[in-house]
């Protein structure tokens, strides 16, 4: 697999391309893991917490990448910044799993500082681990 660069813009079909995966989920998987994640400013508060949607595949999803930073695994991150541009940002890795069922007024205030008007059912904490 080939390193990708900090600070770097990259289309989601070249890290595709590059690590698998479908171009149109935030944590796309391939082999039952998350190979990365591709996040929207506008939808999260980047770079250390990612939002959790009601979609039943994205809550699969984060429970996969909450289990994978468990383990200590990291995966490369990207932010967008544009139409088909998305930065990458180094490799983080899942440190706590947030569910709004268990604390429902924090998942709200990060909804809120988020400017997100979707409903939220969790919120990942992530950490950088490296370039």
């Amino acid at each position: 697999m080939r390193e990708f660069t900090l600070g770097r813009q990259y289309s989601r079909q070249d890290i595709s391309a590059e690590i698998g995966g479908n171009t149109q989920q935030y944590l796309p998987t391939k082999n039952k893991k998350v190979i990365c994640a591709c996040i929207k400013e506008e939808m999260n508060l980047p770079p250390n917490i990612i939002l959790v949607g009601v979609r039943p595949r994205t809550i699969e999803t984060a429970g996969m990448l909450a289990e994978q930073g468990e383990k200590g695994e990291s995966v490369p991150l990207f932010q967008q910044n544009g139409p088909a541009r998305w930065e990458y940002k180094g490799q983080f890795q899942a440190v706590d799993y947030i569910l709004a069922e268990d604390q429902p007024a924090l998942i709200e205030k990060y909804r809120k500082q988020a400017g997100r008007t979707s409903p939220v059912t969790g919120a990942i904490k992530i950490t950088r681990t490296s370039d």
